[in-house]
């Protein structure tokens, strides 16, 4: 009988809103650090980044609005996500660039197992 190991990867998706009193130039810096992360954290094996198309119906929902950013990253293990979320390059993007520009209370996540990246 052989016996087969399923691998299952790690998605970790997370969204948030700026401050309503943000420039485009803080969108700006906030979109280029997150485009510069998996240069920098090898543990970030795939990734993509969205940013909402303000349609009315995501706008105007029941609900409240869209989030403005989405940022979905696939990793290997739980252990290589973990090793992301703790490195010191994630905390000094959190701190110095996310945490000064993001509308509070705006930021959703989720971490998930999945079949292939």
């Amino acid at each position: 009988m052989k016996v087969i190991l399923a691998m299952a990867f790690v998605k970790h998706i997370v969204m948030f809103r700026l401050k309503e009193e943000s420039k485009t130039s803080d969108f700006e810096t906030v979109y280029k650090a997150l485009q510069d992360l998996p240069k920098e954290i090898p543990q970030i094996k795939k990734f993509e980044l969205g940013k909402d198309m303000l349609l009315p119906a995501g706008q105007n929902h029941p609900a409240g609005p869209n989030r403005q950013v989405a940022w979905v990253l696939g990793f290997e293990s739980v252990a290589d996500y973990e090793a992301y979320d703790q490195s010191p390059v994630h905390k000094a993007f959190l701190s110095d660039i996310l945490l000064p520009r993001i509308e509070p209370g705006s930021r959703s996540a989720i971490q998930y197992e999945v079949d292939e990246l």
